[in-house]
C-alpha cells in the first residue's frame, strides 16, 4: 500500500520503519530465489519440498528456485495465520467483477466500458492525450492513460514515431524475460446424484492431480480442479455441481500455434485435451462423463482470443532476484501495470501492479492519506 516509484516513496514507506522486523541476512534476501533460504535453513525433507515447489508454481508458474523469497514470506504468512480459512467470494468471480465496477462507478463521472477495444493511443504535445477506440470514439485524457494489457498489445497501440523512447521502452525492456507456457482448461456442469453438496475431507472443493514430482513444469504434469458450487451453492442449480479443471500453464503455445480454430486437426486436438482433463477429474468422480450436462473446453488459442495474450501465454517467465519492470513509462502521462509489470504474474501480483501504479498518480500527501485509512496488519502465525 505505501510502495510507490518516485522519491514520495521515502515519506509513504518511511512511516513504517520502525515497524518493519528485522530480515535475517538483511533486505536483500526478499529479493533472491525462496530456493537459496530452504537450502540455508537446512530444509531437506522430500515432502516438505515439494510442498513448498508447488506453492510456489501455482502462486507464480515457478517451483521455489524461480520465486522470490518476499511473495513466499507474505503468503506463508497468510496461510498459516492463526484461526485463518480460505476466502472465497459468495457468487464467484463474477461478485468480484461487479463489485470492482460498483467501486468505480459510484464515483462521479467514472465508467466501465464493454466491448471498448483501444484501437491507438494518442500523443500530443509529448505526451499521452488519451485514445480511440476501435469504433473510432475517442476518449482524451485529463491526466493519464494507463494500459493495463500484455506489452505487446500495448505496443500495437502505440503509433510509429509518435513516442520514439516509449517505443524503444516497450521493445528493450521485456526482451530478457521469455513467455511463460499456456493453458488448457474445461469448464463443467454436472449432476451432483449421491456426491457431497459441501466441502468435505472425503470430496475437497479443490485439490490437485501431480504425476510428477520432479518437473513441476512438465507438459500436463499437473491438473488444477475446483468445485465452487461445493462452497456456495448459488453457482450450480440444486442438484447439480460446477467444476473448472486446467493446466497451470504447462501446455506449450508451439503445439497449437499452426492451428485454425475452425480446422479438423483443432477440433481433434481440443477433444484429445478434453480427455486427458476428464481423466484427472475422474480419479475422483469415476463416472464423471455420465454426469455431465455442460461441457466447456478452452485451449492456448482460447486465451490468445479472450484474453488478449499473444502466444496464449500466462505471462514473463521472471526468475528471482529478476524483476520486471516498473509503471512509469518515458512518455509523459502514460503508466502501465498488470503482469507485464511488477510483480509479475497471477491475481495478488497483479492487483499489487495497479495498486503502486494508482500510488504513483497520487501526490505524496494524497497517498498519505489514504495510508490513514488502512489497518496495520499483525500476523500470529498457528505454529
Amino acid at each position: 500500500s505505501a510502495v510507490r516509484e518516485d522519491l514520495g516513496a521515502l515519506l509513504t514507506l518511511g512511516r513504517y520503519a520502525g515497524k518493519l522486523k528485522p530480515v535475517p541476512g538483511g533486505p536483500q534476501k526478499l529479493s533472491e530465489p525462496f530456493d537459496d533460504f530452504l537450502r540455508e535453513a537446512g530444509v531437506t525433507d522430500a515432502f516438505i519440498r515439494n510442498w513448498m515447489d508447488m506453492f510456489a508454481f501455482l502462486l507464480q508458474g515457478l517451483p521455489s528456485y524461480g520465486a522470490p523469497t518476499s511473495m513466499m514470506a507474505y503468503m506463508m504468512a497468510d496461510l498459516y495465520r492463526k484461526n485463518t480459512c480460505l476466502d472465497f467470494p459468495k457468487g464467484g468471480n463474477e461478485a468480484m467483477v461487479d463489485a470492482f465496477v460498483r467501486g468505480i462507478e459510484k464515483r462521479e463521472g467514472c465508467h466501465v466500458l464493454l466491448k471498448a477495444h483501444v484501437e491507438e493511443l494518442l500523443v500530443e504535445g509529448g505526451r499521452a492525450a488519451g485514445v480511440r477506440l476501435r469504433d473510432g470514439r475517442i476518449f482524451r485524457a485529463r491526466e493519464a492513460v494507463v494500459s493495463n494489457a500484455d506489452y505487446r498489445v500495448t505496443q500495437g497501440f502505440v503509433p510509429k514515431g509518435a513516442a520514439p523512447a516509449l517505443e524503444e521502452h516497450l521493445e528493450k525492456s521485456w526482451q530478457k524475460f521469455p513467455q511463460l507456457k499456456s493453458f488448457i482448461h474445461i469448464h463443467l456442469g454436472f449432476k451432483g446424484d449421491g456426491l457431497p453438496a459441501q466441502h468435505c475431507p472425503e470430496f475437497p472443493a479443490q485439490w490437485g492431480v501431480f504425476s510428477d514430482w520432479t518437473d513441476l513444469e512438465a507438459k500436463r504434469n499437473a491438473v488444477l480442479v475446483s468445485c465452487p458450487s461445493m462452497l456456495d451453492p448459488s453457482l450450480a442449480p440444486p442438484g447439480y455441481h460446477a467444476l473448472h479443471a486446467y493446466t497451470p500453464a504447462t501446455e506449450p503455445w508451439e503445439d497449437w500455434a499452426h492451428l485454425s480454430e475452425d480446422s479438423e486437426e483443432y477440433k481433434k486436438k481440443k477433444e484429445e485435451a478434453r480427455d486427458f482433463l476428464f481423466s484427472a477429474v475422474e480419479r475422483q468422480v469415476p463416472d464423471l462423463r455420465d454426469r455431465v450436462v455442460l461441457e466447456l473446453v478452452g485451449t492456448p488459442l482460447t486465451h490468445r482470443r479472450f484474453l488478449r495474450k499473444p502466444t496464449g501465454t500466462y505471462g514473463p517467465r521472471v526468475l528471482a532476484p529478476d524483476m520486471l519492470p516498473g509503471h512509469r513509462t518515458p512518455l509523459e502521462g502514460f503508466h502501465m501495470c498488470g503482469d507485464s509489470t511488477f510483480p509479475g504474474i497471477g491475481v495478488p501480483a497483479v492487483i499489487m501492479s495497479g495498486h503502486i501504479c494508482a500510488n504513483n498518480l497520487l501526490a505524496p500527501w494524497e497517498h498519505w492519506r489514504i495510508l490513514d485509512r488502512i489497518k496495520d496488519w499483525h500476523v500470529e502465525l498457528a505454529v
